[in-house]
């Protein structure tokens, strides 16, 4: 799995060794990833039953309980269930594919980033509005508000490690979906 996503190197009958970071690479992870999660939002919000509503508020509520854990392990889980039942369970591709994505997003979120949760009063309200926005059936703001929550994770990410580097892609996801919000 790591030599798939490109962070190990291994060659036959030699030893493995993990590559350099490439900050392009968390341009292409975040913004496909705030492409793939918003879309998905914009399809699931209209779906969205008493179940999946009570998954997300449980999922915020955790994440709640757990921000100022030491060990942000339980908080994570918390986050990742709420992202997965934000999106679409009809197409595993999309959810698979999405899931990756998510996962490589959150071990370079997990790398540089480690303190944002526990001094995340911003995160916590962005994952909230996100909740409101599904409350309300409003699928174009909950896409929007996502797409904003991940792509502020990238870009606070790269100006950390590349602030020369601009975040194309994530940039432009960004923009398609704060259009859809003002629409």
């Amino acid at each position: 799995m790591l030599q798939a996503e490109g962070i190990v190197q291994a060659e036959h009958n030699r030893r493995a060794h993990v590559t350099a970071l490439d900050v392009g690479d968390i341009d292409t992870v975040y913004g496909s990833r705030v492409l793939l999660e918003a879309t998905g939002v914009l399809v699931m919000v209209p779906l969205l039953d008493a179940v999946k509503l009570s998954e997300l508020t449980d999922a915020v509520q955790e994440m709640r309980k757990h921000a100022s854990d030491p060990n942000a392990e339980m908080w994570a889980r918390a986050h990742r269930r709420f992202h997965r039942a934000l999106i679409p369970e009809s197409g595993r591709e999309f959810a698979r594919t999405l899931a990756t994505y998510f996962d490589r997003a959150e071990r370079f979120r997990r790398m540089f980033q480690s303190e944002e949760i526990q001094g995340g009063v911003r995160l916590q309200e962005e994952h909230e509005a996100i909740l409101r926005a599904c409350k309300k059936k409003d699928a174009s703001k909950a896409a929007a508000l996502v797409a904003r929550h991940s792509a502020r994770a990238a870009l606070t990410l790269m100006a950390q490690i590349a602030p020369d580097r601009e975040p194309t892609l994530v940039r432009t996801a960004l923009q398609l979906f704060a259009a859809l919000e003002g629409s």
